[in-house]
């Protein structure tokens, strides 16, 4: 069985807090980090639960994922459309879908 550092520890037994660290560990404990809330997030997104968007930045604000970093920076820029998208269930894609097939007709016509 192995029995290796503990989760956010190099095998010298020191605690890891560089985000740059190339160490096998460090990859893998964010790797698995980010996995975990990609998967929150998608509950947060099929279920419609909106009012759990802001816990799960906040969750996401003290991890040390990057990525996940721009990307919750990307939804507060415009954050009560994404709550509003998250939580009510209106939906665009019947017009989207209209518009799809007059653009599609109309090319027809022209060519």
């Amino acid at each position: 069985m192995f029995t290796g550092p503990a989760r956010g520890e190099h095998a010298s037994g020191g605690r890891c807090d560089d985000p740059s660290c190339t160490s096998f560990h460090c990859r893998i404990s964010r790797a698995t980090t980010l996995a975990q809330r990609v998967r929150e997030f998608a509950g947060i997104l099929t279920r419609r639960r909106g009012t759990d968007l802001h816990a799960w930045m906040t969750t996401v604000d003290n991890d040390d994922v990057p990525a996940l970093h721009a990307f919750v920076h990307g939804l507060r820029m415009d954050l009560p459309a994404v709550v509003a998208g998250l939580t009510l269930p209106y939906s665009n894609g019947p017009i989207e879908g209209a518009n799809t097939i007059l653009v599609t007709w109309n090319l027809g016509l022209q060519g």
